[in-house]
């Protein structure tokens, strides 16, 4: 015991240790004094181990374990040496074997290094002191699981392939260590619905990476990978189109553009099933086939890309189309038709696009030694021009404004006084579409 307020002195002990049995003071408005009454006989045995315990008690291989010894009671003077000892050595080992639990405590702590191990397995950890039965305690020690997979990409296209780093949470033991994994889509996903991970020994993050080669597939899917009570899903998806253009988007009545449809991967391979035939297929519509025509469908099994014609009508006054192509998704593009196209009248690119609901500029030039004035018609009533003609100068250039009031498309034609014209395809909508 100490002095009352002393947090500083050693602790009162009654010699040779004989046993205390009571305790006197002085006093006289406070107690200024303290001291032990001690038995007339020495105690001459020694404290003996009364437990020892570890925590936790259970640990993956590899992991540092705090074990501690308890004495029956507090160390004598000359303190009290313990011997710690394991069963096994490929369970794990001691940094220290033997401890010395100092005067006037009654328990000490101490290390123990776990291996690891390929099954499940039991140490058992024993301290022994003079005079002392020994005493144990148990420490199970099991294999490291799979506790993290991680895909990159976590989303591809079918045909792509997917690395997955498969982790455990402590070290291997080598050798022939594997983990057991299921797939549940081995027909997208192309490893077995069940297979084992082998791990080498290896040093921390214990990660072992797994390649993982996909199938095209006819609609999107989530690939889960599970290992005992643990599961990871990555996507695969179906294709879908990436690009649509056609070439060219003004035709003459009768002539045929080429339409290309580019994939996001390739094409799953038909299995005779409507729904497979249907995503095999590029499926066309032409808004208006007065104006163009297309065959429909296009096969494009197994394939990323694929042409189709898209036949111009035999209309007799310009006029434009929609093109619509679906596979997963949707793509669009403008076709014009135009029965006569007089060079160099409308300056600058064949088709243009503005924004919808918004305006845009056309630009004409004269190529006559003369002023000439143009007539200016537009084949959709929903883009408005601002004038319905325009004057310009020999040589010279003119434009004027087309008002953008429907997401279509139209003709916008200049007429020249002898009747030769020419006409823009005008696409209201974003700056992709148009082919």
């Amino acid at each position: 015991m100490k002095p009352e307020g002393d947090h500083t002195a050693n602790w009162l002990t009654c010699p040779d240790n004989r046993a205390a049995v009571g305790f006197f003071g002085r006093f006289s408005s406070r107690v200024d004094s303290i001291g032990l009454l001690c038995d007339r006989e020495l105690d001459l045995s020694l404290p003996t181990i009364s437990s020892v315990t570890v925590d936790p008690t259970s640990v993956v291989g590899g992991t540092v374990v705090r074990g501690s010894v308890r004495l029956s009671r507090r160390s004598p003077n000359a303190g009290t040496e313990v011997s710690l000892a394991i069963s096994g050595t490929f369970l794990g080992y001691l940094p220290v074997a033997r401890l010395v639990i100092p005067q006037g405590e009654q328990s000490a702590s101490f290390d123990i290094n776990t291996l690891p191990v390929p099954v499940p397995s039991t140490m058992f950890v024993t301290a022994t002191s003079p005079g002392s039965q020994a005493q144990n305690a148990n420490l199970t020690i099991v294999p490291p699981t799979i506790d993290s997979i991680v895909f990159n990409p976590a989303t591809v296209t079918g045909g792509t392939p997917v690395v997955a780093t498969i982790r455990l949470n402590g070290h291997s033991p080598g050798g022939a260590f594997s983990r057991a994994v299921s797939n549940n889509s081995p027909q997208v996903a192309l490893v077995p619905a069940n297979f084992s991970v082998a791990f080498p020994i290896a040093s921390y993050p214990y990660a072992q990476p797994l390649t993982i080669n996909t199938e095209p597939t006819a609609s999107d899917r989530n690939v889960t990978l599970t290992a005992g009570s643990y599961s990871r899903t990555f996507q695969v998806l179906a294709p879908r189109i990436q690009t649509f253009t056609v070439t060219p988007q003004i035709l003459t009545p009768g002539q045929t553009a080429t339409g290309a449809v580019t994939l996001t991967g390739r094409a799953p391979v038909g299995g005779g099933s409507a729904t497979t035939l249907q995503m095999s297929m590029v499926n066309t519509a032409s808004a208006n086939t007065a104006v163009a025509t297309v065959a429909g469908m296009a096969n494009v099994t197994g394939d990323t890309a694929v042409n189709f014609p898209i036949t111009a009508a035999n209309v007799q006054a310009p006029a434009c189309t929609l093109i619509t192509t679906t596979f997963n998704n949707q793509a669009r593009a403008y076709v014009g038709v135009a029965p006569s196209q007089a060079a160099l009248v409308i300056s600058g690119p064949p088709v243009v696009t503005f924004p919808y609901l918004g305006s845009g500029t056309v630009s004409l030039r004269n190529m006559q030694p003369s002023r000439q004035t143009y007539t200016l018609t537009s084949s959709n009533p929903g883009f408005v021009l601002s004038s319905t003609s325009v004057s310009v100068p020999a040589l010279g250039n003119a434009s004027f404004t087309v008002t953008l009031q429907s997401d279509s498309c139209s003709m916008v034609t200049a007429t020249s006084p002898s009747g030769a014209r020419q006409s823009v395809l005008v696409i209201a909508g974003p700056a992709n579409i148009g082919g």
